[in-house]
């Protein structure tokens, strides 16, 4: 039903609020959402609605799904801006050890400034195998931008919040002044 309303209604965004419901619908059937998503990407990529149900269509995949699923997904991997790089969060959510690093990357660059690439630049950060290369992610994560804290719901924020608390401890380990004072500024800046 959803799904013929999203071909049927004449306001786009009513049509892409229908989509998102036919996605949300196949999901919790079990069905598969794709057709809906796809739908949503036509209407408007760069949707708050379109950019979720393209992360959540990865990150949702079971083992046996995630092989057509990518194959599905993999015109939009590269794709430039925010729609690659929800479709590569959520790809590297499901994916392998050696895999995900390379996912996270490719997020970060395609969405440097956005919700989603800070998410996997803090995701990178976590999994650093050296202090240096955690304060090196933690600190592109943290750089201040204009609108992306707007974004940014209540887990991203505290999220952020942590990730600046951490890399003021790991900048005074280091003996980094510079770093430990940039660190201390946005934490006291985003705990405002």
């Amino acid at each position: 039903m959803w799904l013929r309303r999203s071909a049927a209604a004449r306001d786009a965004s009513w049509r892409l609020r229908a989509a998102r419901r036919a996605f949300l619908c196949f999901s919790a059937g079990g069905e598969e959402p794709f057709g809906a998503l796809e739908v949503a990407i036509k209407l408007d990529p760069s949707s708050p609605f379109t950019l979720a149900m393209a992360e959540h269509f990865l990150a949702h995949a079971t083992p046996a799904q995630r092989p057509g699923r990518m194959r599905l997904a993999e015109p939009w991997l590269d794709a430039k801006g925010r729609l690659g790089a929800a479709f590569l969060l959520g790809a590297a959510a499901t994916a392998s050890a050696p895999e995900r690093g390379e996912l996270l990357r490719r997020c970060a660059l395609l969405d440097a400034t956005g919700e989603r690439g800070r998410r996997a630049m803090l995701a990178l950060a976590k999994s650093a195998a050296k202090p240096a290369q955690e304060v090196a992610w933690l600190r592109k994560a943290l750089q201040p931008h204009r609108s992306v804290l707007a974004s940014f719901g209540h887990a991203e924020f505290a999220g952020l919040s942590a990730a600046a608390v951490r890399l003021r401890g790991l900048c005074i380990e280091l003996g980094d002044r510079a770093c430990a004072a940039f660190a201390a500024a946005r934490a006291t800046e985003l705990e405002r």
